[in-house]
């Protein structure tokens, strides 16, 4: 699942690099070549498919995680470990479920506004 998730962040950190070429004070120049080479490099669309496989792939694993960790808890829902071997904040280890669920809608709204619109149509 950490490795999903890398390559998940990986790949936004690659896109936000290329969408922030809008900012470019070149006259759109620079966001065009980004643009051409995006639509026209055969490995872009290789890894396009090996990005909606990882997305699956890591949604997949997160609730199989879920699903064993919630059967291995029984009836004890609230336990709570003071001793970790790994310093971990449980805010945010309690909240991941949730930020990835609210980034996932973000990507559905997003994949729609831009290239569903754009492959299928109106």
């Amino acid at each position: 699942m950490s490795l999903t998730g890398l390559f998940l962040i990986i790949f936004l950190v690659v896109h936000l690099a290329g969408n922030l070429q809008l900012l470019a004070d070149d006259g759109g120049r620079s966001f065009n070549e980004y643009a051409y080479f995006m639509t026209h490099n055969p490995l872009i669309k290789t890894i396009s498919y090996l990005l909606y496989a990882f997305i699956l792939l890591h949604a997949v694993q997160g609730w199989a995680l879920w699903r064993k960790n919630r059967a291995a808890r029984g009836n004890q829902r609230y336990a709570v470990h003071r001793l970790r071997a790994v310093n971990t904040n449980p805010r945010i280890a309690s909240r991941m479920g949730w930020i990835g669920t609210i980034i996932f809608v973000f990507i559905v709204i997003h994949m729609y506004q831009f290239w569903f619109k754009m492959k299928i149509g109106d």
